[in-house]
């Protein structure tokens, strides 16, 4: 039997890689400071729960770490790669991100959105814990409805089920509650807990005086 030994050089390689490293990160929109000198590391199986009032610039930091504002001053890498307009390619297959809303097709149902996006990225697998959570959702009892007709709350739930269908290592959620009543954001919270554990997902999550999700979160940034 082979006996495979490895390094702390090694292991502290493997840790650095698989993180999202954010370092003094600072965004000014027309002439208009949003933040400041933000750093942190978010690693593997974390929640962290990004809190602070109306436009204190929650959904500009995600929308930094995405790539979508690349204007940024300072350094973010996702799995060792450089967040900029010129590597999208690099770190995006690594994200699932629920940021702007109302991306469903409207006119299409729910049943025929799913098989959408399920194309889209290329997903031919069963996902196990999303279609648990499509079930307990209540999504499978109108597959056949059109989107336009079903309540917001269905469609806050159908378009965080399709954010969530390229699984990606880091999911990150704007305001994922808004239309959910308690029992469905009991349900999208035990997904998020089970996922980070058994899966090894990272959450990046912004709500704003959530105690819910603050009982969850393992970290948290205030804006």
């Amino acid at each position: 039997m082979k006996v495979y030994s490895i390094t702390v050089k090694q292991l502290t390689v493997i840790f650095i890689f698989n993180m999202i490293q954010i370092r003094d990160v600072s965004l000014s929109l027309e002439g208009n400071e949003i933040f400041k000198n933000i750093s942190l590391d978010l690693s593997l199986g974390s929640i962290l729960h990004i809190d602070g009032k109306n436009g204190s610039g929650k959904t500009s930091l995600l929308k930094c770490i995405t790539g979508i504002y690349s204007d940024f001053n300072g350094d973010i890498k996702i799995n060792s790669h450089a967040v900029s307009r010129h590597t999208v390619n690099n770190y995006t297959p690594f994200l699932s991100f629920f940021i702007d809303k109302g991306f469903s097709y409207p006119f299409l149902t729910i049943e025929q959105n799913l098989k959408i996006f399920k194309y889209y990225n290329g997903n031919t697998k069963v996902n196990v814990d999303l279609d648990e959570l499509t079930r307990e959702f209540g999504l499978y009892k109108i597959l056949k409805e059109r989107v336009f007709k079903i309540s917001a709350g269905s469609k806050q739930k159908l378009e965080l089920v399709l954010a969530l269908i390229n699984d990606g290592q880091y999911v990150l959620l704007d305001e994922p509650t808004v239309n959910l009543d308690n029992s469905s954001i009991e349900i999208l919270y035990n997904y998020i807990v089970k996922t980070s554990e058994s899966n090894n997902k990272a959450y990046l999550i912004v709500s704003h005086n959530d105690v819910k999700v603050a009982k969850i979160a393992s970290q948290k940034l205030s804006l």
